[in-house]
């Protein structure tokens, strides 16, 4: 399939002499056999310790169609390289991550809807992070490598560790107990109702059954508040001009609760709503706590 990235695997018995070994390749429309050259090719070694996640950012998620929108990504809004450094979010083990533009123009389920952080975290102390790193989620809810790797490697010994996802303007969450991520695959797939996560209540449900990441962190302080000191209200009053509440605005910013690229403060589609309802919808003196150790 296009737009892949393959691993082939070629083994041949040791002889006393005259070892040779090639790998070719070929189009199906086309005979002509390409062989890969040597400097593409290196010895076995397994792969470091991965997952595959899924999941679902309630802001962007449409359960009509059971995928997030990408208005960030068709406004070219989503920038090409990571947001997160300079948020202040200090990575462990590694930093940083770019996409090119041709990666950020792809549309359909595969389109980017924005960047996450994932981590790694002891799984005797869960609140110690052993190792994060950036990443792509993409409209179907998969989360990928930055340079397109369906499966997450972390350069950390094989282990059992807490996985747990963070966005810049919704709750993180985190994988209800550790799991043991070596050479062989594995998957945590938090859009599904079945798979625990740490806490109470760290993700919503949607109309489809599916489960979303909590919309609306704002102020990025782990707690979604309405009113009161830090509270996620105002700051959307304020990036539209603060006097004048029917005004607008755009671009990339954590004011931007529905991830569409427009900042509203009243009216349809406005970003206050989404955070009234996570927290309640009747009593806007309530809060939702992050459900993070």
């Amino acid at each position: 399939m296009a737009g892949k990235h393959y691993y082939v695997e070629a083994l041949h018995k040791e002889a006393t002499q005259n070892d040779h070994l090639a790998v070719w390749w070929q189009r199906p429309s086309n005979q002509t056999r390409v062989v890969v050259p040597g400097t593409a090719l290196v010895q076995w070694q397994d792969c470091l310790p991965g997952i595959r996640l899924r999941t679902f950012l309630g802001g962007a998620y449409e359960p009509s169609s059971g995928l997030m929108r990408d208005d960030l990504r068709a406004s070219s809004l989503v920038p090409l390289t990571e947001p997160y450094t300079a948020l202040g979010y200090s990575y462990v083990g590694t930093s940083g991550g770019t996409i090119t533009s041709a990666r950020r123009a792809e549309t359909g389920p595969n389109a980017v809807v924005d960047w996450v952080v994932v981590e790694l975290r002891n799984k005797l102390t869960p609140s110690t992070v052993v190792a994060s790193r950036s990443a792509i989620l993409e409209r179907d809810g998969d989360v990928v490598a930055p340079d397109g790797q369906a499966r997450l490697t972390f350069n950390v010994a094989a282990n059992e560790y807490y996985i747990a996802i963070r966005h810049r303007n919704h709750l993180a969450a985190m994988s209800g107990t550790f799991m043991r991520l070596d050479a062989n695959e594995a998957a945590l797939d938090l859009t599904l109702s079945s798979t625990a996560t740490y806490g109470t209540l760290a993700r919503s449900a949607s109309s489809n059954g599916r489960m979303v990441l909590w919309a609306g962190d704002v102020s990025r302080n782990g707690q979604l508040s309405y009113v009161g000191n830090g509270n996620d209200r105002d700051p959307i009053l304020v990036a539209v001009g603060g006097s004048i509440p029917i005004n607008t605005a755009t671009g990339y910013r954590l004011e931007d609760v529905d991830l569409n690229g427009v900042i509203r403060y009243v009216g349809q589609g406005n970003d206050r709503d989404p955070l009234l309802l996570n927290i309640g919808g009747s009593t806007p003196t309530s809060t939702r706590l992050q459900q993070l150790p």
